[in-house]
């Protein structure tokens, strides 16, 4: 079962800033004591926290134990479980203590909360064993675990999913936003998997720009004077867009044009004001439908001339739908994703009917009905995990403002995933300080493959790294940097410096650099790289 997004939304905005050491009672954890006072009490250190305890039984200074908390009322009252030796079967005296299987995972699990200092209950040790019993990999698990201790966050299932969807991703959102899209093809009775269907290719923008494709090449193979006039009828041929809708054109279009090549084919002239719009979108939308699963293919569907025509088509469309306004482009499909509608829906910012295009609500939606098949509804739920774990890492802590974001991206015709991680100063009336900031891109591009960009800005001064295993990178780069220099320049900002710095290894280890980033991103703004 998902956790309710507005209980998950609650607990976002409730982590706690600068959070003191809470203690229940039944919780186990590591620590020494540091002074020895009357009365049975001690200083305990933990966590390098520091705490005034009872304790049953003496101890000797400065030596690590294993406690329980037994009440914590008044007063911390602690039980000495056992002292922490190099012996093997200490973890085992350990686990009989607190009537645990004497197990590999366990014995682990112990062994992380000794290395890391955090306090758990018994009841968390059995969660996190059935949890890192399921991965390969238990490092995964532990770092997501320690997040959400440190941040006091729920030990609930939906919580722990969302966070290792969002930091170690089984596969990228455009991925999983493909295989959705095509699994939902088969449902098209369903409202709500119609309506999932357009939110998704609103998102991707793969259809529109299939469909500009389609009224391109119609102009193209309307018009006798261009050189690429029987290359775009033969590509329209191919996808039948031709012939579908010839008794709907014969009656719709007055005079047809002729086209010289054989055979002849009458087509519809996209700029002909006696065609209704209705049947020019029908047209275009079924060929778009057509065309985008051909395009890509890397068979020999389509000739060398006929892709290349296809290709060069693309990338003009692509650069046609490149927004001026970057920021207003990832707000605009931050929205059309629905990130952040359960804040919409406590503040009534958003209107009700909104919702219906908005990703999120609708895979919730998807997810809650019983109708729909198994593996389509694992893919919905992966989907709400991976955006639930971003907000989770989104959260604010004291005056800093971090946010963390994964997209969808369409460049010339390339389906990637943009990673982006945004830190800030909030000023003391809550607004975003436009002065300081820190902002990491993270993309898998079609030809430069890796690239991480790093940005610093103090003081209005922007400094940038760049890092890419192309070695050409930075002569290519030069002719772009006037540019962005200049608008920079219109917003108020200074480019100063841009650094150059090659990596020569796999995408795990890039996108552990990216993953240490966001764990340390609590630790202020200057991270590391």
């Amino acid at each position: 079962m998902q956790l309710s997004n507005l209980q998950l939304f609650s607990a976002i905005n409730q982590l706690p800033s600068n959070k003191a050491l809470q203690l229940k009672p039944g919780v186990i954890f590591l620590g020494s004591a540091n002074k020895i006072y009357p009365n049975q009490t001690a200083l305990i250190n933990i966590a390098n926290q520091k705490l005034i305890a009872k304790l049953e039984v003496p101890l000797v200074i400065n030596e690590n134990y294993w406690f329980e908390v037994v009440a914590n009322e008044e007063e911390v009252q602690l039980r000495i479980l056992s002292p922490l030796t190099k012996e093997k079967q200490t973890d085992s005296a350990l686990l009989n203590k607190l009537s645990l299987p004497n197990n590999h995972i366990n014995k682990q699990i112990l062994s992380f909360i000794a290395k890391e200092q955090i306090p758990l209950s018994k009841e968390s040790i059995v969660k996190i064993h059935q949890w890192i019993e399921q991965l390969p990999n238990y490092k995964d698990s532990f770092n997501v675990i320690k997040f959400m201790a440190e941040k006091d966050l729920p030990f609930s299932d939906a919580i722990y999913k969302s966070l290792l969807e969002a930091l170690k991703p089984q596969k990228p959102i455009h991925t999983l936003l493909n295989t959705l899209e095509s699994q939902l093809h088969q449902e098209l009775e369903s409202n709500t998997a119609q309506k999932l269907l357009v939110s998704i290719q609103a998102i991707t923008a793969k259809d529109m720009n299939a469909e500009k494709i389609i009224h391109t090449l119609l102009q193209i193979a309307s018009n006798p004077k261009s050189e690429y006039q029987e290359t775009a009828i033969k590509v329209l041929e191919k996808i039948n867009l031709l012939n579908i809708d010839k008794t709907i054109l014969e009656k719709t279009v007055g005079d047809k044009m002729k086209l010289p090549d054989e055979p002849k084919i009458n087509v519809i002239n996209p700029s002909d004001s006696s065609i209704s719009s209705k049947v020019l979108n029908d047209i275009i939308q079924t060929g778009a439908q057509k065309i985008y699963h051909i395009i890509n293919q890397k068979d020999s569907y389509f000739s060398d001339n006929e892709r290349l025509l296809l290709n060069q088509l693309a990338v003009k469309t692509n650069e046609e739908e490149l927004p001026q306004n970057i920021l207003s482009f990832f707000k605009s499909v931050i929205r059309k994703m629905g990130f952040s509608y359960e804040a919409d829906i406590l503040t009534h910012k958003e209107n009700l009917k909104s919702y219906d295009q908005m990703l999120k609500p609708l895979l919730i939606t998807y997810v809650q009905e019983q109708e729909h098949p198994t593996e389509t509804k694992e893919l919905a739920e992966q989907l709400i995990n991976k955006m639930n774990g971003q907000q989770l890492l989104s959260a604010t802590s004291s005056h800093i403002q971090h946010l963390v974001y994964q997209l969808p991206l369409q460049l010339f015709g390339f389906q990637t995933e943009l990673t982006m991680q945004w830190s800030g100063k909030r000023l003391e009336d809550g607004k975003i300080d436009p002065n300081y900031c820190h902002v990491l891109f993270y993309l898998e591009l079609e030809n430069l493959k890796e690239t991480i960009v790093e940005m610093k800005v103090q003081n209005r001064i922007i400094t940038m790294k760049i890092m890419n295993s192309n070695q050409s990178l930075q002569e290519i780069a030069k002719a772009f940097f006037p540019k962005l220099k200049d608008g920079l320049k219109q917003l108020d900002y200074t480019l100063s410096t841009i650094q150059y710095a090659s990596f020569h290894h796999d995408v795990s280890s890039t996108k552990a650099i990216i993953e240490n980033l966001v764990y340390d991103q609590y630790s202020g703004v200057d991270f590391r790289i």
